[in-house]
């Protein structure tokens, strides 16, 4: 028998590139399954069970033509970030929660990249990130709560190099223009933090081992389920 989709937490890893969201997001996802909970993650992180481009074009048709409320929303949205040439990039990034998460039996969806994850980039000063958390759990009505890994902005600059993460930006933005985007994210952190009301969240420290951040990131989300 399939969960009621409010019966599901989803969980977002939020933090600056080369923070560990997806190596930590990935080993809490195994250590929930060897816990005995039934969990899904982003396609990407899953080998195997990627669909083909042409699978998820077909569903994106699909959505847009069964959903239209839901991707008006999506629009009015953009239009409220004074972002709308966002818009079809949070329109995939949402099909692609939604694909993964609706009539789902599971209880816990993990995202490493998640769309609260591109909202921190394109978010302003002004932003009110209770209207958008209102917002997204009405389009996608789940128990919505956040991880967050903190790291350093010059670290996170250094790791970037190191990994090569500068093919997310254009070769004309230099280690200032960068150094402006991460720390825009993470003002932008402070600020969905401090508008939580009900949202639960965690925060990791990336100084501690990473074994005891996925130990501690597991007894959260644990707990989260028997409250």
């Amino acid at each position: 028998m399939e969960n009621d989709i409010k019966d599901i937490f989803l969980v977002e890893f939020i933090g600056l590139p080369g923070a560990g969201k997806t190596t930590t997001a990935a080993k809490v996802y195994t250590k929930l399954l060897d816990s005995g909970y039934r969990c899904s993650v982003r396609e990407s992180m899953s080998p195997g069970n990627e669909s083909s481009i042409i699978d998820r074009f077909i569903y994106g048709i699909y959505f847009v033509c069964s959903h239209p409320l839901k991707v008006t929303k999506i629009f009015l949205l953009s239009l409220y970030l004074k972002k709308p040439s966002k818009f079809f990039l949070l329109l995939k990034v949402f099909i692609s929660q939604f694909r993964n998460i609706n009539n789902k039996n599971i209880h816990y969806a993990i995202y490493d990249q998640g769309i609260f994850n591109m909202l921190l980039y394109i978010g302003g000063e002004n932003t009110n990130w209770k209207k958008i958390i209102k917002i997204y759990t009405k389009l996608l009505p789940v128990n919505l709560c956040f991880i967050v890994l903190e790291i350093s902005i010059e670290k996170a600059i250094k790791r970037a190099k190191n990994r090569k993460l500068k093919r997310h930006f254009t070769k004309q933005e230099s280690d200032k223009r960068i150094r402006k985007i991460y720390s825009k994210y993470n003002e932008n952190i402070r600020f969905l933090l401090s508008d939580l009301k009900n949202t639960p969240y965690l925060n990791l420290n990336m100084k501690s081992e990473l074994d005891y951040n996925v130990d501690k990131t597991t007894q959260f989300l644990s707990k989260l389920r028997k409250t």
